[in-house]
């Protein structure tokens, strides 16, 4: 059996070198279900989902990416739904450098993951 319970078991939210319990949008953590599913004999495992930096658009040069807009149609993932009505927000291709990939390998000793602060599955990671 395969428990789908997405990121509420025993959740963090991991800000920088900050960790504490909780779960999306503000929300608890469900840290007694996954005592309890642990206490019978369930192995519990984690994916690593990984969330995109934040960046101030202001600070952006948009003029120097390419644009991927998003869907003109979006299909709900839910059949409670009909339609979505939410405005759209582009994707940007950026390209980096190789100074820009110095500087990450220097640094990955801070990353919350490659630093041992996240403890998961990470399914594909690819450092150049």
């Amino acid at each position: 059996m395969i428990l789908a319970t997405g990121t509420y078991l025993k959740g963090k939210i991991i800000i920088g070198d900050v960790s504490y319990s909780g779960g999306p949008d503000g929300l608890f953590p469900a840290n007694k279900l996954s005592d309890s599913l642990k206490e019978m004999g369930i192995e519990l495992l984690r994916f690593k989902t990984g969330t995109p930096a934040r960046v101030n658009r202001r600070s952006v040069d948009f003029s120097k990416m390419e644009e991927q807009p998003g869907d003109e149609i979006i299909v709900p993932f839910s059949f409670e739904n009909d339609e979505i009505k939410k405005e759209q927000v582009s994707c940007y291709l950026t390209y980096t450098t190789s100074e820009t990939h110095r500087i990450i390998r220097e640094n990955l000793h801070r990353s919350a993951l490659f630093g041992g602060l996240i403890e998961g599955i990470v399914l594909d990671i690819v450092l150049l």
